[in-house]
């Protein structure tokens, strides 16, 4: 499924947050369907798997994906943790190869999809252009 907005936001602080927000939510939804459809995996009825989560944290969510189905969701891929972040980034592509063998290349934007944590400021520092 895809979930998208488009939306000026004031300032590059507020968008950063918004961004982090949406992240954080990833995970969130992520976990509790994970948790969810093992349950009903496992028989039950998707009322009961409701009932069963309703309530819970993170941490009762990870403990009964580890007791009751084996799963540590901490090894699952960072795809279904963080979600997809698609954007442009340059890159050296060659264009022609010389008589003499040599290889002649350009910068070129190409889209790149990223699951990678962009709430630290680790991101943001690898991919300044994004909000430059």
């Amino acid at each position: 499924m895809f979930d998208g907005r488009a939306v000026c936001y004031p300032n590059d602080d507020t968008l950063r947050d918004y961004f982090s927000w949406r992240q954080a939510d990833t995970h969130v939804n992520n976990q509790y369907n994970t948790c969810f459809w093992a349950l009903v995996k496992d028989g039950l009825s998707t009322t009961e798997a409701q009932r069963t989560l309703k309530g819970t944290q993170t941490k009762e969510k990870n403990e009964m994906l580890f007791e009751r189905f084996g799963v540590n969701y901490n090894n699952l891929p960072e795809m279904f943790k963080k979600g997809s972040i698609v954007i442009r980034i340059q890159v050296e592509k060659p264009v022609k190869t010389l008589d003499d063998g040599s290889v002649v290349t350009r910068r070129k934007r190409v889209t790149s999809v990223l699951h990678e944590d962009l709430i630290a400021a680790a991101f943001w520092h690898k991919y300044p252009h994004i909000i430059e």
